[in-house]
């Protein structure tokens, strides 16, 4: 197994919680803690107390961070009716590989589902939901075109087979060909009920309590 070395620089050292700097301040001279956000998180040097130039090229790369010339990287995408999720994106997902990849030859699909849902054997439905990739056989994968599978959980399936005199169904419409390029999002089964948050009135004050 390969190794990849990291992009921080070895100088950083390890990082500790907040409550145990706070505790040894004291001993460590006020240049040696110094803030950063190395992949959105924040740590602080800490350890013996180190040469200034040392400390200058940590701020260095702080400030390489918030110009946004930082190797971290970041995209972000805010959805709305007018802004919807951007064929890009989903693209960078499917060439990821983050996802389950599944052809969309012999049955496989339809084996996928059955043996990844933990399906219940007295009813036939999940009780897992499942996303993934189906790709035209014949190609590396997704990359070139791909349907996005949402199975929510719920979904019935018979067995992991299906006889050639059945009647299709809509795993067998997942299996469908896909052309080059074809980008499409598939959902199977039905939306469970959405979970409302509290109900909050930000009129009220804070509740007083008698003695």
């Amino acid at each position: 197994m390969s190794h990849r070395r990291s992009a921080v620089p070895q100088f950083i050292g390890q990082a500790t919680s907040v409550s145990a700097i706070f505790s040894i301040r004291q001993q460590l001279r006020p240049a040696t803690l110094q803030p950063t956000t190395l992949k959105n998180k924040y740590s602080y040097f800490v350890g013996p107390p180190r040469p200034l130039s040392l400390i200058h090229s940590a701020q260095n790369l702080h400030a390489l961070q918030s110009s946004g010339t930082s190797p971290f990287t970041m995209t972000s995408h805010i959805l709305s009716p007018t802004a919807p999720l951007p064929t890009s994106i989903l693209n960078e997902i499917a060439n990821g590989g983050a996802l389950d990849e599944i052809s969309n030859s012999g049955g496989a699909v339809r084996r996928y589902i059955f043996n990844h849902g933990l399906r219940e054997k007295t009813t036939g439905k999940l009780r897992k939901a499942l996303i993934f990739f189906v790709y035209q056989t014949g190609r590396y994968g997704p990359q070139n075109g791909f349907r996005l599978v949402f199975v929510h959980q719920g979904f019935c399936i018979a067995s992991a087979t299906k006889n050639a005199e059945d009647a299709e169904d809509e795993i067998d419409r997942v299996d469908m060909d896909i052309p080059q390029g074809h980008m499409e999002v598939v959902v199977l089964g039905d939306a469970p009920p959405r979970i409302e948050d509290p109900a909050q009135d930000s009129t009220e004050g804070p509740v007083e309590h008698g003695d």
